[in-house]
């Protein structure tokens, strides 16, 4: 009942913009289902194909109080949308997409939305160029004081020959984001009742029992991502108080002075089943693991804002396969967690052990990557192939940067194989693994030696 009221109070005060949609808004994007959407004719785009006014209005019999209520809620941010079929958009079109807004804004009698310094246009760019440009996201103010962001994204025809262009070694497909994030990223700008952010503050931990893999740091940023956009929501990820945080890319850079590293409070949710809480709270940390497979748009966002643009990673990556004559997508990678704890569970080593044997006349070559490989080329099994040191990292105190930049690395090997299979001591297998085959879609078989035997 608690939650109910605290989500009910958090909409009424921060309600989500309106949309003022020029162009037709892509229909893969479900994005804008919670928004209030007006479609707009013009003269060189067609109306949209399910124009919808859901913004209430009231005769001329409504109370008073109903007309005060309505006031109050029109006076929510609205974004005009535009899509732009080139690459850059023309001054001039830019200029003449203003006036037909501005004047829109007029009819519909939104109030302070017309004034310069409130109005915000989306304009996404359909790119017709030979797939070699990444997401590209560009702020500028018209003279007429209107805030017009433009979004690009790469060619979805040039992306099958990207695994050759090393800036794109971690992407399998182009980023893609919901409008809905970027219709809140302008609003963030201009009106300060469109709704804030849920900020995921990844800080290490401040209690001795809590030390947080990075694989389950982030599948916590995918949950959180999940639960933002399911309300419409804007999700950031702020690493400024995680040691060697600057390794990462933040999300906060460039959008409005919505990041708060000097914030105090922070939600932390940790390991429980119970769905994340976020109607009320704006910093979260959580170690919880998504409810639902994760999507393109989830996908995206990590790997643009989270883990998967460390171009040092990257390359570490590349000069290891390199050194060890493996090609990328050309090989299995076989991720083995043995645990940190010195005393093993009875037979749980064992049990590893001999699952692994059955990866000998594998149909491509192998990399190991283990927290404890001693443990592998004991048992002989380095005859499989190439064995690495996966040092992992946990979100305690006092993170290495060293071995921060080997865990990204070690990301990046298991994304670029061809199939990974996991290989854990705990029953809730690997985080690490799990994130790696999800961001770079790769298939994992993750099996776990913990009170039970290894799946067949």
């Amino acid at each position: 009942m608690l939650r109910a009221v605290k989500t009910t109070l958090f909409t009424l005060r921060y309600p989500l913009p309106v949309v003022l949609t020029f162009s037709n808004v892509p229909p893969e994007d479900l994005s804008l289902q919670r928004h209030p959407v007006y479609g707009v004719s013009r003269r060189d785009a067609l109306r949209s194909d399910e124009s919808r006014v859901v913004i209430a209005t009231f005769g001329g019999s409504a109370s008073r109080a109903c007309r005060r209520v309505l006031a109050a809620i029109r006076r929510q941010p609205a974004i005009g949308y535009f899509r732009v079929a080139s690459h850059s958009a023309d001054p001039n079109q830019v200029t003449s997409f203003e006036e037909d807004f501005i004047k829109e804004l007029s009819q519909r009698r939104l109030p302070g939305n017309a004034e310069p310094g409130r109005r915000a246009m989306v304009l996404q760019r359909v790119c017709n160029c030979p797939g070699t440009k990444s997401f590209d996201r560009q702020w500028h103010t018209t003279p007429r004081g209107t805030l017009v962001l433009e979004v690009c994204s790469p060619c979805p025809r040039g992306s099958e020959g990207r695994g050759s262009n090393p800036n794109f070694s971690s992407q399998v497909m182009p980023l893609t984001f919901p409008l809905a994030d970027e219709i809140s990223r302008a609003a963030l700008m201009v009106n300060r009742r469109a709704r804030p952010p849920v900020v995921f503050v990844p800080e290490n931990s401040s209690n001795d029992k809590w030390f947080f893999g990075l694989g389950d740091v982030v599948l916590g940023a995918a949950l959180t991502h999940q639960s933002a956009s399911a309300v419409g929501r804007l999700t950031v990820i702020d690493w400024s108080r995680f040691s060697g945080g600057q390794l990462f890319v933040s999300t906060g850079v460039g959008a409005g002075g919505i990041r708060d590293p000097g914030v105090s409070k922070i939600s932390q949710q940790i390991n429980s089943d119970v769905p994340l809480d976020i109607a009320w709270s704006n910093f979260v940390f959580t170690n919880r693991r998504p409810k639902f497979p994760i999507g393109p748009e989830t996908r995206a966002f990590l790997l643009e804002h989270g883990i998967g643009h460390n171009t040092s990673a990257q390359q570490a990556a590349r000069e290891f396969l390199s050194s060890v004559g493996l090609e990328r997508k050309r090989y299995f990678a076989a991720h083995v967690r043995f645990g940190d704890s010195k005393h093993q569970k009875a037979d749980v080593t064992e049990m590893i052990l001999a699952e692994l044997q059955r990866l000998h006349g594998a149909q491509a070559p192998i990399l190991l990557l283990s927290d404890k490989p001693e443990l592998l080329v004991g048992a002989g099994l380095d005859s499989l192939g190439k064995v690495r040191l996966h040092r992992g990292m946990h979100s305690g105190r006092d993170i290495c940067e060293e071995d921060l930049l080997d865990a990204l690395t070690d990301l990046e090997l298991l994304g670029q194989s061809q199939r990974i299979f996991s290989f854990s001591r705990y029953a809730w297998g690997s985080g690490f693994a799990q994130i790696a085959g999800a961001l770079w879609q790769v298939p994992v078989e993750q099996r776990s030696a913990f009170r039970t035997v290894f799946a067949p």
